[in-house]
């Protein structure tokens, strides 16, 4: 159960990447955890596009019953990268 969605949106780059969630480091320092699903819906990149280092924005919601931060409403910054064949590429 997701409570106390941040209102404002966060900076961060994605810091991990497994096959099925990740982390983001949020420019606060806090490790955000995420899903595939929370990329928005109208983002031309899926979670296999994103690569180590590629800078997002997102919206923070603290997880009760888990106990920890999780990322949002992701977005992939304009200038991180170009969507090529089915990659991120890093300015």
């Amino acid at each position: 159960r997701l409570s106390s969605m941040a209102t404002s949106r966060l900076h961060g780059c994605v810091d991990r990447l497994y096959p099925t969630f990740g982390f983001i480091r949020g420019e606060d320092g806090l490790s955000y955890f995420f899903l595939p699903s929370a990329l928005e819906r109208a983002s031309p990149y899926t979670f296999t596009d994103l690569t180590e280092r590629t800078a997002v924005e997102f919206h923070a919601a603290f997880n009760q019953d888990r106990g920890g931060w999780r990322a949002v409403g992701i977005r992939v910054l304009n200038g991180s990268g170009q969507h090529q064949s089915g990659t991120l590429r890093h300015a």
